[in-house]
């Protein structure tokens, strides 16, 4: 009877160092992060800087990127054990602006154009994490999808000058590009280092593969000659509707009650950038 009971200790013994080593590693955590990243997958989209003085005409090409900007994030985490892992984040991305310009100027008349793009991003990212910790050290890498909620703002500015009759007309629009979900791709590889069982500090390099195609625009702000004229804009003028593909019938006017139609730009949001941030476990 007494090997009986000793033998049944024994396995409950087993069994409960069994479940403590496969539960070894498990806990829930919270990051908090900020960063920078560089555009990494530029666009001409056909614009360039110009300039023409008399004749002689000068052309550069322009790579516009809205992946240059900050970014800030905050995740739930979840560790399977010591060496896997899975996140969902939430991060809002604030890219800095493009621009291009074009000039004229004759012995008669004078014009000016440029345009500045920027755009901003709220991102949900869920990623499997891959971890390996040496003592108070964890080097780790993630994969994963990137669902985007984008926009885009494009500000024109120009200006006409007649020089025999000095005069100026000089105006400003601001479009908003919105709708539509960006889908793209995240991947980053990082060291945390750990301060104590609740707090780690960590900093891993990101790249971010993700493009943006809006569904429509609008014009929010214009002004002529420094006076507000966008309660003067026909409704045509003031929205668009981007698409794949459309039809016009050259045969008829245009409905100016109707949004305009255009092409869908693929905008590029994609950047190599650099994250540090806190990691707080909550178990």
């Amino acid at each position: 009877m007494k090997n009986y009971f000793t033998n049944k200790a024994m396995i409950i013994l087993c069994m409960v160092f069994m479940v403590a080593q496969s539960s070894k590693g498990q806990n829930f955590y919270v990051k908090f992060s900020g960063g920078y990243g560089l555009g990494s997958s530029p666009d001409a989209f056909g614009m360039n800087n110009s300039s023409q003085t008399g004749s002689l005409e000068t052309n550069t090409k322009v790579n516009l990127t809205l992946g240059t900007g900050v970014n800030v994030a905050g995740t739930l985490g979840y560790s399977f054990n010591e060496n896997i892992g899975t996140e969902l984040g939430v991060s809002y991305f604030m890219g800095s602006s493009s621009s291009f310009k074009s000039s004229y100027s004759g012995s008669f008349s004078s014009e000016s154009y440029s345009a500045e793009l920027s755009g901003k991003m709220l991102m949900v990212v869920p990623s499997l994490v891959l971890s390996h910790t040496f003592n108070r050290i964890k080097p780790y890498a993630k994969f994963g999808l990137i669902v985007g909620l984008g926009s885009a703002t494009i500000k024109n500015d120009y200006e006409d000058f007649d020089i025999s009759n000095n005069d100026k007309d000089y105006g400003s629009t601001t479009t908003k590009l919105s709708g539509g979900l960006a889908l793209g791709l995240n991947s980053a590889i990082g060291i945390s280092y750990e301060i104590n069982d609740r707090i780690s500090l960590f900093g891993e390099l990101q790249n971010v593969n993700l493009n943006y195609s809006p569904k429509q625009g609008e014009v929010t702000k214009s002004s002529l000659n420094g006076v507000d004229n966008l309660s003067t804009l026909k409704p045509r003028e003031i929205k668009t509707e981007f698409t794949d593909s459309y039809t016009i019938d050259r045969s008829q006017n245009p409905d100016e009650n109707a949004p305009s139609k255009e092409i869908s730009p693929n905008l590029p949001f994609s950047n190599i950038g650099f994250n540090i941030g806190i990691t707080i476990n909550l178990n």
